[in-house]
């Protein structure tokens, strides 16, 4: 949840279910970094598998339209990032779903913005 409290990501639930110890949220999400990408909120299914108290495992899952949207406004921006900034891209990616990665990656789209949407 790193991520998405740096990311200053808002979801919308728009549905909810539980099964046993799994529970299956489809939802919209909007946050920083998409708005950086243009794009203006994605919907998903998030399927979370909880051991105990805790989560033991979350999977989320992209319609294919909603997947195509994504991917074709990362990867003109991750082109970029990795030409112009190798080394903070890959500790980004390899960092995945932290805090520190989510500065990053907001640093990084947002200098791409800059640079390329003039």
């Amino acid at each position: 949840m790193e991520w998405d409290v740096v990311n200053n990501a808002r979801l919308t639930i728009k549905d909810l279910k539980v099964e046993g110890n799994t529970v299956i949220v489809n939802l919209t999400e909007k946050d920083e970094g998409w708005r950086l990408l243009g794009i203006e909120e994605l919907p998903f299914t998030a399927t979370y598998e909880f051991q105990g108290r805790l989560i033991g495992k979350v999977k989320l899952e992209f319609t294919p339209e909603s997947w195509k949207i994504f991917e074709d406004k990362f990867r003109p921006f991750a082109e970029w990032a990795r030409q112009e900034h190798a080394q903070e891209y890959d500790k980004m990616a390899k960092g995945w779903y932290s805090a520190e990665s989510a500065k990053l990656y907001l640093s990084l789209a947002k200098e791409w913005r800059d640079k390329t949407q003039k």
